[in-house]
């Protein structure tokens, strides 16, 4: 089962926004931050990577329907 993609925000009574990724692997979490950023119209000052930065995303179910529809032809 695929994990769940989400996006934690805080917001601050001083104006400060807060925002991590879970479940987003690689470097899609920069698109994430980028639309963020964009919809708060806000920049980020600082920012840090979580493990999964470093990790891969697979697509197993793409490559399952790829390899079904391959074997039907």
């Amino acid at each position: 089962m695929a994990e769940r993609k989400q996006m934690l925000v805080r917001l601050y009574p001083d104006g400060r926004i807060d925002a991590e990724t879970k479940g987003v692997k690689g470097q899609s979490c920069l698109k994430y931050m980028a639309l963020l950023e964009q919809m708060m119209q806000a920049s980020v000052v600082d920012s840090e990577f979580t493990k999964e930065f470093y990790e891969v995303e697979t697509e197993v179910a793409q490559v399952t329907e790829e390899v079904q529809q391959y074997g039907s032809v």
